[in-house]
């Protein structure tokens, strides 16, 4: 009987006969043992460390500031949507920024984008100062308020869709401006102007306070030719204007007053409409008319001719006109203050405003933080939030400092 010891002798003794019969090249190059299949799992690990580190590394480079005001970041990804959605703005008039010939015209962008942001991150910080808030519903309020200027709430989103704003940017760009507005208000509360300013202005400047022309319309505006030559057969047949108006126009600021547009001069109407106003005679409407809005048929209620205006015709409005005008050269000269009392550290290495030429891979992240903002619906993203030891700090400021005069240089 064979022992144990004796089996496990004869097994090994094949199992090496076996590795002697096999090509010397297949043993050298491991393909007996798979270890080309465990060289492949090597370089693809190697592959995938490398891609990412090099995407840990870009997402921390996205998060850098490319300026900081009072201590406060604009971070690199937040520059890189406003730029895109500036390149995307001039695109829809046929300007390619990524054309080489419009580098100068990009560069200069490039700086106008930054130093509004800047502008903004001040007022941000002001208005938190000034312990300014704006609600929800008081955004919601003013969506509604741009909504009605729109003939419907689709063309409302159409419009959206065509600029690339969400809805979550639209919020977070009427509730800046709401910022900023309430506090303009509050900064010029106190700005005031007196009737003789007004009075004295009217007498300067007389000359200027004519009445053109003007005459008393209301239309309806529906979207297609066959709408409007219906309408038109209506009114033929002494059906009233003001009717059809609240029951067929598109234009919602008047089609609940009777498509009444008021007293205006030609001057405002689109070339066509001018045309057919200036053939009417009082009271009398016209044949469908095709304008860039859709089809209008017109009815003239009247006619002013031009005339001097006295003072007290114009009081309430050049009054108006003049304190908005004091209250911005108010703001201005607070503004100015305010940004030159700042510290505002740029940063070149993060944000380079010498290299004005967009390559592909910048393309590519403009398309890249475009769709992750449409994803985020306009929330900005959390990211690291920067150190606040007072010797980096100081140590950083020296770099910064150095490095724009490397970069004037």
């Amino acid at each position: 009987m064979f022992s144990i010891r004796k089996l496990f002798s004869i097994r090994k003794r094949k199992e090496i006969s076996n590795l002697e019969q096999e090509s010397p090249q297949n043993v050298k190059k491991g393909k007996r043992f798979g270890f080309g299949f465990l060289k492949n799992i090597k370089f693809w690990l190697g592959v995938l460390i490398v891609v990412l580190a090099v995407s840990g590394a870009y997402t921390l480079f996205e998060f850098q500031p490319v300026a900081t005001v009072n201590g406060e970041p604009i971070r690199r990804y937040e520059y890189e949507k406003t730029l895109g959605d500036a390149v995307s703005y001039y695109e829809q008039y046929g300007i390619n920024l990524y054309d080489p010939k419009e580098a100068s015209f990009f560069l200069e962008l490039k700086k106008q984008v930054l130093n509004h942001m800047i502008d903004n991150k001040i007022i941000t910080q002001e208005a938190k100062k000034e312990n300014i808030k704006i609600t929800p519903s008081e955004v919601d309020a003013r969506i509604d308020e741009i909504k009605k200027s729109f003939p419907s709430e689709k063309d409302f989103y159409e419009a959206l869709a065509k600029q690339k704003i969400s809805m979550g940017e639209l919020r977070n760009i009427i509730e800046q401006q709401l910022t900023a507005e309430a506090l303009f208000k509050k900064l010029t509360s106190n700005v005031t102007i007196s009737e003789a300013e007004v009075k004295a202005y009217y007498e300067e400047h007389k000359k200027e306070f004519v009445q053109p022309e003007q005459i008393h319309l209301r239309h309806i505006l529906v979207k297609t030719e066959q709408e409007a030559n219906n309408i038109y057969e209506q009114l033929k047949q002494g059906k009233d204007f003001a009717t059809l108006a609240k029951e067929y126009s598109i234009d919602t600021p008047t089609k609940d007053k009777g498509g009444d547009l008021g007293w205006i001069s030609k001057a405002s109407l689109v070339p066509d409409l001018a045309k057919a106003a200036d053939e009417l005679k009082d009271n009398e409407f016209s044949k469908p008319i095709k304008s860039p809005f859709g089809y209008h048929i017109i009815e003239k209620l009247g006619t002013r001719p031009s005339k001097e205006l006295s003072f007290d015709e114009v009081k309430n409005t050049l009054t108006a006109q003049l304190l908005r005008n004091k209250q911005a050269q108010s703001l201005e000269k607070w503004f100015k203050e305010k940004k030159e009392q700042s510290k505002i550290t740029p940063n070149p290495i993060v944000a380079p405003m010498d290299n004005p030429v967009i390559t592909a891979w910048e393309r590519f992240k403009f398309w890249l933080v475009s769709l992750l903002n449409k994803t985020r619906e306009g929330k900005p993203i959390q990211g690291p939030q920067p150190t606040t030891n007072p010797s980096t700090n100081s140590q950083s400021e020296g770099q910064s400092s150095q490095g724009q005069q490397n970069s004037q240089k």
